[in-house]
């Protein structure tokens, strides 16, 4: 077997860590997550070109729409390949489980095993904000939002939304409220009506009327969305239909059941 088929075979096992991390069953996640991990290549593109063809490794769906639909590559000519990427995800969810057992030494580090591999990722950038805010460490958690922001110029929408809420909060935590209501306001046009973002700009209005500021803790402002793979609205509260697609496990909301002719999954490779 290939690195490639490897790595794709490895790409489905985060996704069972996923869907196991949404069933609360964190101890078979991790040892799906530990044994993909195991296999992390020493040298890892993000994208690269072979044989005239240029591939791009992506994390979920929203990355490879926001890529291949609204930002089409520059590549000319050329066959773009799309792929499923495996170790930086594997990382992230690691440390994002260390963060849910407050380990924020041990998901730091695998925080820097996913950025090494893929050093301008937003997800690993917000997640490094998170523990290094719960830590007290407040400029380096705005500097690692200021980057999830800026480094990597194709991020969609959620991402951006996610990454701005996460600086908001800080910015919050650091006095800076007028900054801070700026970042939430703007991440609303990415996500709007999104319950972190309004309920921290109430948090802001109850500050600014003079009530107690609340102790900062290592928690987690918001848990990972199950989305319609056809329209993308969060569904981990309502029922949906589960489907297995070529391996991955998808969710489709009642709404668009039936709906869809060629799905986004087609295009991966």
């Amino acid at each position: 077997m290939g690195e490639r088929e490897v790595e794709h075979q490895d790409a489905l096992k985060v996704n069972e860590a996923e869907q196991a991390i949404g069933a609360q069953d964190l101890g078979r996640a991790r040892a799906l997550l530990d044994d993909v991990a195991s296999r992390t290549p020493p040298l890892y593109q993000w994208r690269f070109e072979e044989n005239g063809k240029v591939f791009y490794r992506f994390w979920d769906q929203a990355e490879f729409l926001h890529f291949a639909t609204i930002r089409p590559p520059p590549e000319g000519t050329k066959e773009v390949v799309w792929l499923l990427g495996a170790y930086p995800r594997a990382h992230y969810y690691l440390a994002f489980l260390d963060v849910h057992m407050g380990r924020p030494d041990s998901a730091e580090r695998h925080l820097q095993a996913a950025l090494a591999l893929e050093p301008d990722h937003p997800m690993c950038l917000c997640e490094l904000g998170l523990i290094r805010r719960g830590l007290g460490q407040l400029e380096t958690s705005l500097e690692a939002y200021e980057a999830a922001l800026t480094l990597r110029p194709i991020i969609d929408a959620r991402k951006r939304a996610m990454a701005m809420r996460g600086k908001a909060v800080t910015l919050i935590e650091m006095g800076r409220l007028d900054e801070a209501e700026v970042s939430l306001v703007e991440s609303l046009k990415f996500e709007p009506g999104h319950h972190v973002a309004v309920n921290e700009l109430d948090y802001i209005k109850d500050l600014r009327a003079g009530a107690p500021k609340a102790s900062a803790q290592l928690t987690r402002p918001e848990q990972p969305q199950v989305a319609c793979e056809a329209c993308d609205q969060d569904v981990s509260a309502v029922n949906h239909r589960v489907l297995s697609v070529e391996g991955r496990v998808v969710h489709v909301c009642k709404t668009c059941e039936g709906k869809a002719t060629k799905s986004w999954w087609q295009f991966w490779k």
